[in-house]
């Protein structure tokens, strides 16, 4: 049996576990979730769009990254057996002709890092402030890069260019005006990273968020250009997990070359320190 076999049989199988739940259940809304701080927005997985995180919901609880009242709500429509609508891609896929068809809900409530918390989100009720196993965070829209398929909001070299030479003029209208990305919610609030509530949330949870993780990705802006990266690397090294999966999407190009030498330095801490931790029994 293939793997691509080996994936589908998995999420048909979850698929009858989701069922027993209800109908409309996704364990990523529960248990994934992606962090855009500048903006201070929100997601679970990366079908729906982004909402606002509401700073007097971040005063209660830094878990309010991830555990929204808005996101809440749509978990009580899936235990309800109800669709949230911004789920609507899923959905798509699952009433296309010809089905029944597997959407992202069955395949990604299959994976790894959904297994040891099945139980807590399973036997657990819709509203309650569980810590995700899948974290993707952006920190900082910093980045040395404007590849083409990028956007002021991501990047400020791009932001540079457009407020330099103004947005790129389409047959359609135009593409990164800042101004339309400005009135969406999508560039960066303005204030100093240092000064960013939702970043500081982020540090508040973290020692309690890093408990639980199995992936964690650091997106951008380009990570090596921001100091909470390093922040991150360091922790690893001071509390390694040979069971986190760690993930960088960088340019691998940081406009100073040391970025890049910490950056390597950095990975060789955090190898060394983990073959320390799992070879710590065996060596007592």
């Amino acid at each position: 049996m293939t793997e691509n076999q080996d994936y589908y049989n998995d999420a048909k199988k979850t698929k009858e576990r989701l069922n027993e739940i209800s109908p409309t259940m996704c364990m990523a809304k529960w248990l994934q979730v992606s962090m855009h701080l500048p903006q201070g927005l929100t997601q679970s997985c990366y079908h729906p769009p982004t909402h606002k995180i509401p700073l007097s919901e971040l005063e209660v609880t830094p878990k309010a990254l991830h555990n929204t009242h808005e996101k809440v709500l749509q978990r009580k429509k899936m235990w309800e057996g109800k669709r949230p609508d911004g789920c609507q891609y899923c959905w798509n896929i699952e009433d296309a002709p010809n089905g029944p068809h597997l959407s992202d809900r069955h395949y990604r409530s299959s994976e790894w890092w959904v297994k040891d918390a099945w139980n807590e989100v399973s036997e657990g009720t819709w509203d309650e402030n569980l810590n995700p196993r899948y974290v993707e965070v952006n920190f900082n829209q910093a980045c040395n890069f404007k590849c083409t398929y990028c956007s002021p909001h991501l990047s400020t070299e791009w932001e540079k260019e457009i407020h330099d030479h103004g947005p790129i003029r389409m047959s359609h209208g135009t593409h990164n005006n800042i101004e339309s990305l400005r009135k969406t919610g999508l560039m960066p609030i303005e204030i100093s990273q240092k000064e960013n509530p939702y970043v500081q949330a982020f540090w508040k949870w973290w020692p309690e968020l890093y408990k639980d993780l199995k992936v964690f990705r650091m997106t951008g802006g380009e990570p090596l250009m921001d100091k909470n990266t390093f922040k991150i690397f360091n922790y690893i090294v001071d509390h390694p997990n040979p069971d986190l999966e760690l993930s960088i999407t960088s340019n691998m190009c940081p406009p100073q070359p040391k970025l890049f030498d910490n950056f390597l330095t950095s990975m060789k801490k955090m190898e060394n320190a983990i073959d320390d931790e799992t070879y710590k029994d065996w060596s007592e």
